[in-house]
């Protein structure tokens, strides 16, 4: 057998041995098992889903449209929640009330953006960046807050996004397989975003 054929057959077996990770990930009793490091590290992977959607006739567009849909109707409480955890673990971030204010229309604003992307299907190369998010960083930046406070900002606050997002399709009537597929799309999403993003605000 050559090269390429193993490689072939090695790559094949680690993706379906991820999926049934995934599956066992996302079944009900195990998710609170799970430590967030573990959590942190699916939710940051990025293979793709074409597999899956020409294995199955799972439309995983539809799926994760309907997912944003659902956790856009939530988008205040979103935004309190991760809020208060960038708040809880950057010392950093708890400056004066305007301060205050500005992280949490750039919360708001990046929560929106992502969403309205996953909703719409739209490119991350696409999306502009949110208005308070630029101010947000020279705000802070005015305050000494070092830049690796707010480059640690997206990253914690991409991965509450994660915990949040894991609940929601768990919460839903999707099959399994399915919900292996919604998530792998949407944290894809999320990595490129949080990736783009922090690149725009640490520029500012």
């Amino acid at each position: 057998m050559c090269m390429a054929s193993k490689v072939g057959i090695c790559l094949r077996d680690a993706t379906v041995a991820r999926r049934r990770d995934w599956v066992r990930l996302l079944s009900p009793g195990n998710w609170d098992r799970v430590s967030p490091q573990q959590r942190l590290a699916r939710g940051i992977y990025r293979y793709g889903v074409t597999k899956v959607r020409g294995d199955t006739d799972i439309d995983v567009d539809r799926c994760v449209a309907h997912i944003a849909a659902r956790m856009t109707e939530r988008l205040p409480e979103l935004v309190l929640i991760i809020q208060h955890a960038l708040k809880e673990d950057i010392p950093e971030l708890r400056g004066d009330a305007l301060t205050i204010e500005l992280l949490g229309a750039s919360v708001e604003g990046n929560i929106n953006t992502l969403l309205r992307a996953l909703r719409y299907h739209i490119a991350v190369e696409r999306v502009e960046p949110p208005t308070a998010a630029p101010e947000c960083a020279r705000r802070l930046a005015q305050h000494g807050v070092p830049v690796n406070a707010l480059v640690r900002a997206y990253r914690l606050g991409q991965r509450r996004l994660n915990d949040l997002v894991f609940a929601e399709v768990r919460s839903t009537d999707i099959e399994p397989l399915a919900r292996v597929a919604v998530v792998e799309a949407m944290t894809a999403t999320f990595f490129e975003y949080i990736d783009w993003i922090s690149q725009q605000v640490v520029a500012v």
